[in-house]
C-alpha cells in the first residue's frame, strides 16, 4: 500500500551496534513530494510503525534532517539514508 502510487521509494537505516535500530520510508510523488511515510524504531521485530506526517506533502530537496530531528542524531542518520538516490 505504501509504494503503490509512488515514483520512489527510500529506505534508510541508522547504524549502530548496540543501540536500537532506527528505519524509516519514504514514498514519493512524481513531484518529488512525501506522499507516505514509516517510521519504525526499536530493538525488536514488536516496534510499532509510525506515520512521519510532518514530511508528507514536503519535496524532498526543503528536508533537512537536522530541522526535523534536532536532537535525534539516529533519526538524522536514517532520514538522509532515505533521501539519497532519489533522482
Amino acid at each position: 500500500e505504501l509504494a503503490r502510487h509512488s515514483t520512489y521509494l527510500g529506505v534508510g537505516r541508522s547504524n549502530g551496534r548496540f543501540t536500537p535500530k532506527i528505519l524509516i520510508i519514504l514514498a514519493l510523488d512524481g513531484d518529488k513530494r512525501v506522499s507516505d511515510s514509516i517510521l519504525m524504531q526499536g530493538l525488536t521485530i514488536f516496534a510499532a510503525p509510525q506515520k512521519l506526517t510532518q514530511l508528507h506533502g514536503m519535496d524532498y530537496r526543503d528536508i533537512d534532517p537536522a530541522a526535523i530531528f534536532p536532537d535525534k542524531p539516529r533519526h538524522q542518520q536514517a532520514l538522509a539514508s532515505a533521501l539519497q538516490h532519489k533522482d
